[in-house]
């Protein structure tokens, strides 16, 4: 009898809040609905209920330190997340603990309570840049931490950049900033967050809920940390995080992650330039409101070829979805490819998406056009969907989905699902738990690409995706036709 593997362990280090909205008790929760073994120190016994924070009583710095290495003892944690550290002595204990573990590491700023408390010592600010930055992954503040840390004020959002940089230099690896507080915006129906790490930085826009919520800042951090442990990287894991913190605000439910997954996709990661936040925000979310995914929901076998010849071939088998995807053609000979594409593709009534060229899809007047990452970056949506032209984007991880997301694409693929020799990929294979979760989130059409054949069409079918994008298991087959209407009569055209 072979055992499941253990699920990795996730620590709180943080305040314990008897009333169970925020500190040990929410992380303790987080963990678990998220997958990971949670485990627990306590920093100290606060006092307070929903409504107020009365009193905060530190830990002693000793008995922490003992508690942590008698867990040490026994495994390492796969990520730590940190939260309330109310003097120097605690922080200086953790510094030096944390400097000899390799595991992800989550720092929740928290100084104050929401009722108005202090927690942390008057040399906390100082303190915590000295023995914790130093020693962390990511580093979460709200508007009030941040502006502790730094010194300084922050009133605008266009400030949370150079904030970002700044708490860097400091120390931290990763900064998070939660921009729900800032002056002038408390009004907006949006939330914007700001994320940076040393290779890359994005805002994530979520809906801002009505309502007071406790504990939003654990619950996220251990989230992330959470997400981390499970092997996803930072930058995912804070995307993924957010997911669920939203959709567990949605449902009024922030307290009780448990009985809650991500529900539904609200989020729109890397908005990079601000000027795209202020001067577009009203025009995308014009456009995210005329969804042409609803009409198209259902497409079925999706063949991606590279030569428009494939169309002749695969279209009377009762294909009527295809993706011509040409890479070794340039100028007047790609223009050729794509235009004789066009016209068999409108003969018998197929969508037909090109891949990548966007430009001469709208020139020669293709029903749609399929974008990667990189070609997605260059291209102007605003254009193509201007044009009429339905659109297509690949993703794979959570932070790409969604962006995607908030495109309101014509539909979204996943993959590779399984490993393909088709191309070059980054990313590893998906799997159906994958495919299956990004289901549940999508509300556009989800389409399943990469290493799939007939053995996987029952659990494709019960996945319920709008699309299975094929190249290898049809053009490289000995019979493509035949092989193609196997497909299609198993997939129930």
């Amino acid at each position: 009898m072979s055992l499941e593997p253990m699920a990795p362990k996730c620590w709180s280090v943080a305040g314990f809040d008897p009333s169970a909205y925020a500190g040990l008790l929410t992380d303790v929760r987080v963990m678990e609905a998220c997958g990971t073994q949670s485990q627990a120190i306590s920093t100290c016994q606060t006092v307070q209920n929903r409504s107020k924070a009365v009193a905060v009583e530190p830990a002693n710095s000793d008995q922490m330190r003992a508690q942590i290495e008698c867990l040490l003892e026994e495994a390492k944690p796969a990520a730590i997340k940190i939260g309330l550290l109310p003097n120097q002595a605690l922080m200086k204990t953790l510094g030096q603990l944390l400097g000899d573990l390799t595991c992800t590491k989550v720092l929740d700023p928290v100084y104050a309570s929401s009722s108005g408390l202090n927690f942390g010592s008057q040399d906390w600010a100082v303190s915590l840049r000295e023995f914790m930055l130093p020693h962390v992954d990511l580093v979460t503040p709200n508007l009030h931490e941040l502006e502790i840390l730094l010194g300084r004020q922050v009133q605008r959002l266009e400030e949370l950049p150079e904030a970002a940089s700044d708490l860097k230099k400091l120390g931290a690896k990763a900064v998070l900033l939660k921009g729900g507080h800032l002056p002038g915006i408390d009004q907006q129906t949006d939330v914007f967050d700001y994320y940076e790490d040393q290779s890359c930085h994005f805002w994530i826009r979520t809906p801002r809920i009505a309502g007071e919520f406790r504990g939003t800042g654990c619950f996220l951090s251990a989230a992330v940390a959470s997400y981390a442990s499970l092997g996803l990287p930072l930058s995912e894991a804070v995307v993924k995080a957010k997911i669920l913190l939203q959709s567990s605000l949605q449902w009024h439910r922030a307290n009780a992650p448990s009985s809650l997954g991500p529900e539904r996709l609200t989020i729109a990661p890397r908005l990079t330039e601000m000027v795209r936040v202020h001067q577009h925000l009203d025009t995308l979310k014009q456009n995210f409101s005329r969804s042409p995914a609803t009409k198209y929901a259902r497409m079925g076998l999706y063949p991606v070829v590279d030569r428009a010849a494939w169309l002749e071939r695969l279209l009377p088998q009762g294909v009527r979805t295809i993706q011509l995807r040409v890479k070794d053609l340039r100028g007047s000979d790609l223009k050729s490819e794509i235009k004789q594409a066009i016209v068999i593709a409108n003969r018998w009534q197929a969508d037909l998406y090109i891949n990548d060229y966007w430009q001469l899809a709208i020139e020669l007047g293709a029903s749609g056009v399929h974008l990667g990452q990189e070609d997605l970056a260059l291209a102007s949506v605003e254009t193509i969907k201007a044009a009429g032209l339905r659109l297509g984007i690949s993703t794979h991880n959570f932070e790409e989905l969604g962006h995607a997301y908030h495109l309101n694409p014509s539909y979204i693929a996943l993959g590779p699902v399984f490993p393909t020799t088709c191309k070059s990929m980054r990313f590893g294979p998906q799997g159906f738990k994958r495919l299956a979760e990004w289901q549940a989130l999508c509300r556009v059409p989800l389409v399943a690409i990469g290493g799939l054949q007939p053995d996987h069409i029952e659990e494709l079918k019960r996945v319920d995706v709008s699309g299975v994008a094929l190249i290898s298991d049809i053009l490289q087959h000995p019979n493509p036709e035949e092989r193609s209407q196997q497909w299609l009569r198993r997939l129930g055209r």
